[in-house]
């Protein structure tokens, strides 16, 4: 006599639960993937700006992790990379129906985060860069490979195509731009002459904080927290 209603009780709490846990992942996505790079970004220009004798098109976003304001901006690098890390848990979540590698995207988005807050941790100081520069090298190995993978793993889902193309576009520009800021910060490259390493990093972090805010606010509205399947 009893079974209908428990029946219907059971099912209203199940829905209850699974919209809670997608807005929960929502939120968790426009946090990591939105809120943290806009941040990150925000911080890096004001503390470019504030910093008496700074040249952002000539010197590196990691200058201004030492001297005046040097541990602010490096506890916003410790907080963002956390962020991402959080982004790589609900990418997990959201295109573990859509792409077969789901779980290498998100491991190498992990590892991105994981190096950001490594870099800003141990700064260019003389004492520490040998590991701020491991980081860099990491972060920037894993955010290649992670485009790769993701990119070719959203193309294969035709509801996520555009997102594929979208991301492998990203990974020819993030591509193009390290090998440029390599370049650029070799004092006896031509191109090192002209000291634009600074302008260089900072279109590399352009590119790929596009990518990732672009790519947080999809999941963040998108269906349900849910992403679509692949047929």
């Amino acid at each position: 006599m009893t079974t209908e209603p428990i029946g219907r009780y059971g099912a209203s709490m199940v829905r209850d639960r699974t919209g809670r846990d997608a807005t929960i992942l929502r939120l968790i996505a426009f946090a990591g993937g939105v809120a943290g790079p806009i941040a990150f970004a925000v911080a890096v220009t004001i503390g470019g700006l504030v910093r008496p004798g700074y040249s952002p098109i000539h010197q590196a976003i990691s200058d201004l992790g030492v001297g005046p304001n040097g541990p602010a901006l490096d506890a916003t690098g410790v907080a963002t990379g956390v962020l991402l890390i959080v982004f790589a848990g609900a990418f997990a979540q959201s295109m573990r129906p859509v792409f077969g590698a789901w779980w290498l995207g998100a491991v190498l988005l992990g590892v991105r985060g994981g190096a950001l807050v490594m870099t800003a941790i141990f700064t260019e100081a003389p004492a520490t860069l040998p590991l701020h520069v491991t980081g860099s090298v990491i972060g920037l190995s894993s955010l290649v490979l992670a485009l790769l993978v993701i990119g070719l793993g959203l193309w294969s889902a035709p509801a996520w195509r555009r997102w594929g193309a979208f991301t492998l576009a990203m990974l020819v520009l993030t591509a193009l731009l390290v090998a440029f800021e390599n370049v650029a910060f070799r004092r006896g490259a031509p191109v090192g002459s002209a000291e634009l390493g600074g302008l260089a990093e900072r279109a590399l972090w352009a590119v790929s904080l596009t990518w990732f805010v672009a790519l947080g606010w999809r999941l963040s509205i998108g269906s349900g927290g849910r992403a679509p399947t692949r047929r």
